[in-house]
């Protein structure tokens, strides 16, 4: 057994002064502000890493003010109930503060809590508490609260004779012919969407390589609007990225990108300016000076005197869609220039009322 051992998280929602729901993804859709019709306060936490004893983890702290005015928020987070980390958060009406922290938990023996606390005009508003326990062997860590289980994918359905259409928010397209409770080889039918510039595949949005075609594609792992970054802070990304502002003068800022505590790139930029890191790519386990693909793209939005205003997008490693590949149950069998046609390799056995879950649960879907 290693030294430090992996912990099971177990996610445990309490609130105070009021009730929440814990963020809910699924890979079609995410909720929308637009959708709630009342004045609250949405407080989501989520661990973007693993949890290891002794050892730093990342934790996604997301608030919404909808109470149609500006709320001085304080974020508090506490271990084994002392105080190890406290932040002011004035956030401005229909405004979103997105942002990962940092924490090192330690323990022993027993259990341990995390509670991260949103404090409202000096108040606790509501609290969620991570409750984390050592296990024995080497699993990786795994969340084992129902409210972060994915939800049924959001679609539209027709039905016509014995042929089921399902499209997707995504615009996505799934056609079922049913016989007799059963989907035969080949009798189900996957499109995938264009929207605008962004391809989107079984639930996944991309950037096309290449306009034209549907099938070279650069995945958008992470795309966020309107973050503020202060002076001498850091803004954690995916795959151990994160951007971080080092100085202001005279509306110029100094940026750098770091991946695992190493420098890659720095940047000198302005309002309404854009940046942009190229990574270099590995043939045949060896880097390549010469192949390089886009990999973060920061536009400043906004310069003050101790913060800027940024819009981020992160991309992952490039992809080439051929006929012939697989996604599980499913194999592409036609590309055009805007979309990628996939037909099932296996039955689907159908019933009215239960889920069915396709391409390992990107697609959830009920007759």
């Amino acid at each position: 057994m290693k030294n430090h051992p992996f912990l099971i998280l177990l996610i445990l929602l309490t609130a105070a002064g009021g009730t929440g729901a814990y963020l809910t993804i699924t890979k079609l859709k995410l909720d929308k502000a637009d959708d709630i019709q009342f004045h609250t306060t949405r407080f989501y936490v989520k661990n973007e890493s693993q949890i290891v004893s002794g050892k730093p983890v990342d934790f996604r702290i997301i608030l919404d003010n909808h109470e149609a005015k500006s709320i001085e928020y304080k974020l508090k987070v506490r271990i084994a109930g002392e105080e190890i980390y406290s932040k002011d958060i004035p956030l401005p009406a229909n405004e979103t503060f997105n942002q990962t922290i940092t924490i090192t938990p330690k323990t022993a023996n027993g259990y341990l809590r995390f509670e991260f606390r949103i404090m409202k005009n000096n108040e606790t508003y509501r609290t969620r508490v991570f409750q984390v326990s050592p296990i024995i062997d080497n699993s990786i860590a795994q969340d084992l609260s129902n409210e972060s289980k994915k939800e049924e994918s959001k679609y539209n359905l027709e039905k016509n004779g014995d042929l089921l259409t399902y499209i997707f928010n995504s615009g996505e397209k799934l056609i079922l012919k049913n016989s007799g409770g059963k989907v035969n080889i080949g009798d189900a039918v996957y499109t995938s969407a264009k929207k605008n510039e962004i391809q989107v595949f079984v639930g996944e949005s991309y950037e096309r390589l290449i306009p034209d075609l549907a099938n070279f594609l650069l995945p958008v792992l992470l795309e966020v609007k309107d973050v503020k970054i202060k002076v001498n802070e850091s803004y954690k990304l995916q795959n151990g990225y994160s951007v971080n502002l080092l100085s202001i003068e005279d509306k110029m800022t100094r940026v750098n990108i770091m991946q695992d505590g190493r420098v890659v790139r720095d940047f000198k930029s302005t309002e309404n300016s854009t940046m942009e890191y190229w990574m270099k790519l590995k043939y045949f386990g060896r880097i390549d000076d010469f192949k390089k693909q886009k990999a973060i793209l920061i536009k400043t939005t906004k310069v003050n005197m101790s913060d800027v205003t940024v819009d981020i997008k992160q991309y992952g490693d490039q992809k080439s869609i051929v006929i012939g590949n697989t996604y599980s149950e499913f194999r592409v069998t036609d590309i055009t220039s805007d979309t990628i046609v996939m037909k099932n390799t296996d039955a689907i056995t159908i019933e009215p009322g239960r889920e069915i879950m396709l391409m390992k649960g990107a697609i959830r879907i009920k007759v």
